[in-house]
């Protein structure tokens, strides 16, 4: 049992490894001052820049620009610290409405940890690992940190039952602040999604 649970560990890790390498392969640095920066397809010399960020940990749902017509969303990630003074990260125009986001759960835990959203967006909880999965408002075991009461144990924010591998549960957070959550048959994978 031990040897599979550790050449699943490592498939795992060859994948996440993999999709990071094909993410980086794809991706087009903007060249530097006195350098050429990496250009796919030619053989790079050195490590590749520092400035790119292939894995974001944290996602943020921002509302419209205040003034605008269009009332519009967009999901951006989140600022690297390398952005040019002047150009500004700023909504794009005429997308549509961003009211949704997903997490996908596997046997590591979240992804992503952390999360920034709007009020009433429904955030979809995904089982992606290979077991059962039963993501819950944060603190075990009684699920009672999301204000709304009426789950099964404590808050609204419960599944109220282990997802089974491919399975979905999607909740609508209207209440503003910080939520850790958790899953309940592991509770020592948590993470946080902060509802402005």
């Amino acid at each position: 049992m031990q040897t599979k649970n550790i050449l699943l560990v490592v498939v795992l890790l060859g994948l996440a490894a993999l999709a990071v390498m094909l993410v980086v392969s794809q991706q087009q640095a903007t060249p530097e001052e006195g350098g050429e920066g990496f250009v796919p397809g030619q053989e790079q010399v050195g490590p590749p820049p520092e400035t790119q960020n292939t894995v974001p940990q944290q996602v943020e749902v921002l509302p419209p620009p205040a003034g605008s017509a269009t009332g519009t969303e967009s999901v951006l990630p989140p600022e690297t610290g390398k952005s040019e003074p002047d150009q500004p990260i700023s909504a794009v125009p005429n997308t549509p409405v961003v009211k949704t986001a997903t997490v996908e759960m596997s046997d590591i835990g979240f992804t992503p940890a952390s999360m920034t959203i709007s009020a009433g967006t429904m955030v979809t909880f995904v089982n992606i690992g290979t077991r059962d999965m039963w993501p819950a408002s944060a603190m075990h075991p009684t699920h009672a940190e999301y204000p709304t009461k009426g789950g099964c144990i404590g808050s609204t924010f419960d599944a109220c039952k282990g997802l089974k591998p491919g399975e979905a549960w999607d909740f609508t957070f209207n209440e503003k602040g910080t939520w850790k959550y958790h899953d309940h048959l592991t509770p020592n994978m948590f993470a946080q999604i902060t509802v402005q």
